[in-house]
């Protein structure tokens, strides 16, 4: 936030949201310190079953975070790069995104959240990110790095320390609760209990192994009829992965039932219709159509 000093560090995205109401600067209400805060006017960000309202994090409507977050390339930022988008792709949200645009998933957050996100994300390494910024944290709002700097700097008090709110995080603090190894990890200053960053959740149970995806894009292309077409695609890189279910025989398998409540057992034929990674291992690499058109099959 401009009116802030200090600079919130980020481990990763997928955890940005409690990370970054944490670090509102000056526009947090802080009840226990005596530095100055402008009050907010806007409802709290976050919600729990077991916290009250007076205790949830709150923030100016329209508050903007300047966010210099991505991982080792600018492809991985918040924004669309001019290579990826080009002179403009459309996305299975029918809306055309041009190089500088928020990705969907950040649009959806941005709307959510009732704050603004702006890219001054670099597109360096975690290191050299953090060095760009390091003697300019005050125009910046989140900001990748590595946790031994991110934790020098922070103990320094140049980041703000995120355990000082856990409270207004209800959340992520149950997360925490329940995964201790994980707060330890994270924690920069274990008398203190700082924290500076947010975790990395690399091979946390199975959360590595699941791909994250919007449902209603995979149904558009997986459940539609005909060959599916594009007016422009990428290829996929050569799959080198093993097949986890056979490559013959049927097997019965419990899937979740449309209305989402329940389950129901389905047997898959894989004599008939084969293994789709063995069949696009057999393939190679090939353009995002045909994969999708592979998977209609």
């Amino acid at each position: 936030m401009r009116k802030g000093k200090k600079a919130l560090s980020l481990g990763l995205v997928s955890l940005m949201t409690a990370a970054l109401v944490a670090g509102c600067g000056n526009s947090i209400q802080q009840p226990t310190s005596s530095a100055s805060s402008k009050p907010a006017s806007s409802s709290a960000a976050a919600s729990s079953s077991t916290a009250s309202t007076e205790d949830l994090l709150k923030f100016e409507k329209g508050t903007e975070l300047r966010m210099a977050t991505g991982y080792n390339s600018a492809k991985t930022g918040i924004v669309f790069d001019a290579e990826t988008a080009g002179a403009g792709v459309t996305l299975a949200d029918g809306k055309n995104y041009n190089s500088g645009d928020l990705k969907p998933t950040w649009v959806a957050l941005q709307d959510k959240l009732g704050m603004k996100f702006t890219s001054v994300y670099q597109g360096n390494s975690s290191t050299k990110e953090f060095d760009y910024w390091k003697e300019k944290l005050g125009d910046v709002d989140m900001v990748s790095g590595t946790a031994a700097k991110l934790t020098e700097f922070g103990e320094q008090g140049s980041i703000v320390n995120i355990g000082e709110y856990l409270d207004k995080m209800p959340n992520f603090k149950a997360y925490l609760d329940k995964n201790p190894i994980v707060r330890l990890s994270i924690t920069g200053n274990v008398s203190t209990g700082a924290i500076y960053f947010s975790p990395y959740f690399d091979g946390v149970n199975d959360i590595e192994k699941m791909p994250l995806m919007r449902t209603d894009w995979v149904a558009k292309l997986l459940d539609g009829e005909g060959q599916f077409s594009a007016a422009a695609s990428g290829n996929t890189a050569a799959p080198v992965y093993q097949p986890f279910m056979p490559t013959s025989g049927k097997v019965e398998i419990d899937v979740v039932k449309k209305d989402g409540k329940s389950t129901e057992k389905v047997t898959k034929d894989y004599g008939a219709y084969g293994n789709i990674v063995a069949k696009m291992n057999e393939k190679g690499s090939m353009s995002g159509v045909d994969a999708v058109n592979m998977l209609r099959e």
